[in-house]
């Protein structure tokens, strides 16, 4: 984080989910990805947690973490992964509720918190999902020169899409291919 010391990035993910969790208590955030013990280069960004999850990473052991994992494969190398965090859209379960705008724009104040925390090092954000892309915008005007991408939702039900897989793959290859153009090719 700004001045941060990256052997202590875990450390300042967790205070920063201290400070949500007691500015807004009946918010319910999982935890952030332990294996992003670095500040990170890539920000991915879902549309919610899913209810059974206790972090929010692409190591989880459900459809959408695995497809996710791949993804994230074909574009960076094994060593850039822990540079890679995965966020949400609306970073609080829903247990159950329909996830809508209202929500999205409610969580903004939250990724401006987080921003300002990993911005300095960020060179992609990823915007995966409709309730994620509608943050284009947003996020647009707050992550200085980092390129911003869409996908599509990598769940169950996108996959079985046709050219959601197809679509998804190509945009990351084609991170993997100008990875040297974004500086991190010394990674």
């Amino acid at each position: 984080m700004p001045g941060t010391d990256e052997s202590n990035f875990q450390i300042e993910l967790q205070n920063l989910l201290n400070i949500w969790k007691e500015k807004y208590p009946d918010k319910h955030f999982p935890n952030f990805c332990p294996r992003t013990d670095r500040l990170p280069h890539t920000l991915i960004v879902l549309e919610t947690p899913g209810p059974q999850i206790d972090r929010v990473s692409m190591h989880n052991l459900d459809p959408t973490a695995s497809e996710l994992l791949r993804l994230v494969r074909l574009g960076f190398d094994d060593n850039e992964l822990p540079g890679v965090l995965v966020w949400n859209a609306i970073p609080w379960r829903l247990y159950g509720h329909k996830p809508t705008r209202k929500m999205v724009t409610e969580a903004k104040p939250l990724h401006d918190h987080l921003l300002r925390q990993i911005s300095p090092n960020l060179k992609h954000v990823v915007l995966m999902g409709a309730l994620a892309r509608d943050l284009l915008v947003y996020f647009s005007t707050r992550v200085g020169t980092a390129r911003i991408y869409g996908g599509h939702h990598t769940g169950q039900q996108a996959q079985n899409q046709p050219g959601t897989v197809t679509d998804n793959s190509a945009l990351f290859e084609f991170l993997r291919l100008n990875k040297s153009s974004f500086g991190l090719s010394k990674l």
